[in-house]
């Protein structure tokens, strides 16, 4: 589908302020979302101040604050799109650290987030650590496997490169059967770091989207 996001607000802000604050802000929560990782030609965000509260331009502190709260909501908005993905049942962050650089990382991240197996995997509630780590390898960023530790809803399933025990699994399983959770990949080789949520992919999403043309 179609993604309009507007929002509007009587705060008096600087046009260059309000600009640094929204695109911040949007790159925190609608360029870290992945449903089926398709986009419309026509997918919009926009930001409107019109300044009718009557007071001083916001700076400073006041300046901040108002900059966390837009980043606050556009997350919500955001995460709202993750949740009502065609079918879904989970929404998973995955944060990927440790890699050479944040653009390492973010390739990981997408990766991950784009996987068919790990999407597929999430709707199944199974903590398929290999299907994660194939994705981080076709990424095609630096990794080393001897390095690598993996995490299902807090429980570490892997550490270098190695399966802890079938413990971890088992304590994972029933937290990954909730609408929400996260996987962690730590990459071990650097400081770069990044996230993104993403849906999980089932049935239904097959159904609806074989079911209509526009």
């Amino acid at each position: 589908g179609t993604m309009l996001a507007y929002v509007f607000t009587d705060a008096a802000v600087r046009s260059a302020d309000l600009r640094k604050a929204f695109r911040g802000a949007v790159e925190r929560s609608f360029h870290r979302i992945v449903v089926d990782g398709d986009m419309s030609t026509n997918d919009t965000t926009a930001i409107f101040a019109n300044g009718a509260c009557g007071l001083p331009s916001l700076e400073g502190k006041d300046l901040a604050v108002f900059a966390e709260a837009l980043h606050t909501l556009l997350l919500d908005l955001a995460l709202m799109i993750v949740r009502d993905g065609e079918g879904a049942t989970r929404v998973v962050r995955i944060t990927v650290t440790g890699a050479r650089s944040d653009r390492a990382a973010e390739a990981a991240a997408r990766a991950v987030a784009t996987s068919l197996l790990v999407k597929t995997a999430v709707f199944g509630a199974d903590p398929n650590w290999g299907r994660v780590i194939a994705a981080v390898g076709r990424s095609g960023i630096d990794m080393d496997p001897a390095r690598v530790e993996v995490s299902f809803a807090g429980e570490k399933v892997m550490r270098r490169g190695m399966v802890i025990d079938r413990q971890a699994e088992r304590r994972a399983a029933p937290k990954i059967r909730k609408e929400a959770y996260g996987i962690d990949v730590a990459l071990g080789l650097g400081k770069g770091s990044y996230f993104v949520y993403f849906s999980d992919l089932g049935h239904e999403y097959i159904r609806i989207n074989a079911g209509y043309r526009t």
